[in-house]
């Protein structure tokens, strides 16, 4: 009965235990951006296996310390396959809620990873100046939520990944701070 106490999905599946957040376990670390797009240098990989959606709730870049030298492009995608090849950071997350901490987390989360080479489907793209002071006017940090429910992956056969590129034209990639938030679910709950 997910929705049996009223409210909205998001809120259900949170006091359900199904909702995560991850950000760099270190609270001032940040990742480097991309001087150009490759669909093979995602910033950050959110992937999930076989038999699981994955729900995007929100994702947050903020400019921090070093600054590009152009505009910051931020973009996010879905993509129906796993984009991790290799490497990267595995990151922390935590539940959202402290009832369900101790839940084994199914998603997986990257940075810098490398990615396999292909497009998904881009559900955002922002372009935010190059500046870390937001006193002179500047948009410094960016905050994307989906309009609706997207469900991502959900195949007994390949997973699922919110993938996000992060890039600034020339030769200084701009330091980021980030965070993401998103459910995890077996895909017999939406069946």
């Amino acid at each position: 009965a997910l929705l049996a106490n009223g409210g909205d999905l998001i809120s259900a599946l949170t006091m359900d235990g199904y909702v995560w957040r991850t950000s760099d376990a270190d609270a001032n670390d940040v990742i480097t951006a991309q001087t150009s797009f490759a669909d093979t240098t995602p910033a950050l990989i959110v992937q999930v296996p076989v038999d699981f959606w994955l729900i995007p709730i929100e994702v947050c870049f903020a400019q921090a310390g070093t600054v590009g030298t152009g505009p910051l492009t931020l973009i996010v995608e879905r993509d129906n396959i796993a984009k991790r090849a290799s490497g990267g950071t595995a990151e922390l997350q935590v539940n959202c809620n402290q009832k369900f901490a101790s839940n084994t987390q199914n998603a997986t989360v990257y940075t810098g990873a490398t990615g396999t080479a292909g497009y998904g489907m881009r559900m955002m793209g922002k372009q935010v100046g190059a500046d870390v002071d937001s006193a002179e006017g500047v948009d410094t940090e960016y905050l994307w939520t989906p309009n609706g429910i997207e469900l991502l992956g959900g195949s007994a056969t390949v997973g699922g990944s919110l993938v996000c590129y992060l890039y600034s034209a020339g030769g200084t990639g701009p330091t980021v701070y980030w965070g993401a938030k998103y459910a995890v679910c077996p895909i017999d709950m939406f069946s």
